[in-house]
């Protein structure tokens, strides 16, 4: 999609998703050696390539555009992690979902190709994602007429 604008999950909604894993990550660093599952030298040299690892995909996510809109289309990841397209025209199904990250949102399938991809709902109800819908997506589009309190 050559004229399109790409979004990026917002600050607050990524920082939940990485924080709300946290309390887990200490408990299990607590309760390995404590089981016998782990020694402690073992359970350090895990935790320091553990923590180099979410730091690292933090800063990937950060800048990831999950969805772009253009005139043509919407275009984002399907269920199995790639890219998907879904043309204004196609007729559509909204579904809300929740994806294995945690990460709430909509999921459009479209009837005509089959394909599917999904929306995050902290980028679907930004201004900038909504402003930017009302000018590309046709008047008529089943995306303009989902309310917030669906996603």
């Amino acid at each position: 999609m050559i004229d399109s604008t790409g979004y990026i999950l917002p600050p607050k909604a990524l920082n939940q998703v990485y924080l709300s894993r946290l309390p887990m990550f200490a408990v299990g660093l607590v309760i390995a050696p404590l089981l016998g599952l782990s020694t402690v030298a073992v359970m350090f040299k895990t935790a320091i390539l553990l923590i180099v690892l979410i730091v690292g995909l933090y800063f990937y996510t950060k800048q990831y555009k999950w969805v772009y809109l253009s005139s043509k289309g919407i275009q984002g990841l399907n269920p199995r992690g790639g890219k998907a397209t879904i043309e204004w025209d196609d007729p559509i199904t909204l579904k809300p979902i929740t994806a294995f990250s945690g990460i709430k949102g909509l999921a459009v399938q479209s009837a005509k190709n089959r394909g599917s991809l999904f929306i995050p709902t902290s980028i679907a109800t930004t201004a900038e994602f909504q402003s930017n819908l009302n000018r590309v997506a046709p008047q008529s589009h089943p995306l303009l007429e989902v309310s917030n309190n669906v996603l």
